[in-house]
């Protein structure tokens, strides 16, 4: 995972990317995110009390929209970027041996 690399290495605030996301990627995760101070923007959504206090310190730049207009936004051309990478972070159980496990893909 992308906190445990940052965590490991010592390397917070380094290695930072923008989340344009119609939802949240979990609270857990994205406040992970935000306390390596590895979010630069967070668009429309926001969970969490590090990236509420990254957004108020400005260590975040945060857009708020309501959900709804997202996806617009981006056919639209309002999120223009560079680059544009799609970053999938899944949590899934599986039965390994008769014990439960949960892995990232």
């Amino acid at each position: 995972m992308l906190a445990e690399y940052v965590e490991r290495n010592n390397i917070q605030g380094q290695l930072k990317f923008n989340l344009f996301v119609g939802a949240s990627t979990g609270a857990e995760t994205e406040d992970r995110w935000a306390k390596n101070d590895m979010i630069d923007k967070r668009y429309p959504h926001q969970v969490g009390k590090n990236i509420q206090n990254g957004i108020n310190a400005g260590r975040i730049r945060f857009a708020d929209k309501h959900l709804s207009e997202f996806g617009a936004d981006l056919v639209d051309g309002f999120c223009t970027l560079n680059l544009v990478t799609f970053l999938t972070i899944c949590r899934y159980k599986r039965q390994t041996r008769g014990k439960s496990r949960y892995c990232c893909c």
